[in-house]
């Protein structure tokens, strides 16, 4: 059976930055404009493919009316026609993220209110996948989250801050412990450090290996200097 493997991809540094912050759906729309605005050329073509919302007025408008989640599937969804198309569209396509919002639905309860996460690993996986298929030779290995992660979740306590990495550790230690084994060893209240010595050393390189790959896309260094997840 084929084991995940991550491939880097550039992940849009506005978007990953707005999807980082725990965003609270009475947020005021100039704490995302401000971000937005560091990249004129982005802006001005969400004024453009967003103009059905503001009626030519202000992005701020728009954002108004479509509130943060609606924005920002419209926004990811630029993003994603132009990996398949090579060039944006004239308008915004918010069933482009439908994948990433039944990802949101599966896991949205073991994470933090006012954070899109889940979205952010959805978004990577997306882009991943095309990437993936338009370099497949006659093999396109689809990358998700397996079935039986979230059985397993749902025997830990609490809701993780960063969902997404939670998410990739527990599916790398189910493909390589097997779904049985680590829940008994979570039943039974082992914490991580009992359970990663359990790897083959391969299981391990591969694992840190798609970690740090993960973590280069979105542009975070930091899981690596802190253990709380």
């Amino acid at each position: 059976m084929d084991k995940l493997q991550l491939p880097h991809v550039i992940l849009p540094a506005e978007l990953v930055t707005l999807l980082k912050f725990n965003i609270p759906t009475s947020l005021a729309p100039e704490t995302i404009l401000q971000t937005l605005r560091t990249n004129p050329a982005l802006f001005l073509l969400l004024e453009q493919t967003m103009a059905e919302f503001h009626g030519g007025r202000s992005l701020e408008k728009a954002l108004t009316a479509l509130g943060w989640p609606g924005f920002r599937d419209r926004l990811a969804s630029l993003y994603i026609y132009k990996a398949v198309h090579g060039v944006y569209p004239a308008v915004t396509y918010p069933e482009l993220v439908e994948e990433i919002h039944s990802l949101e639905l599966r896991f949205g309860a073991f994470g933090t209110s006012g954070n899109s996460r889940v979205f952010l690993l959805g978004m990577y996986l997306k882009l991943s996948n095309l990437k993936l298929l338009n370099e497949a030779a006659g093999k396109f290995f689809e990358l998700q989250i397996p079935l039986g992660v979230d059985a397993i979740l749902r025997q830990t306590q609490g809701r993780s801050e960063k969902l997404d990495w939670l998410l990739l550790i527990v599916t790398h230690l189910q493909e390589s412990l097997g779904e049985p084994t680590l829940s008994r060893m979570l039943l039974a209240g082992e914490k991580i450090d009992g359970i990663y010595p359990l790897l083959s050393p391969g299981d391990r390189q591969r694992m840190f290996k798609n970690l740090l790959t993960y973590g280069a896309s979105i542009r975070e260094p930091d899981m690596f200097l802190d253990d709380r997840i």
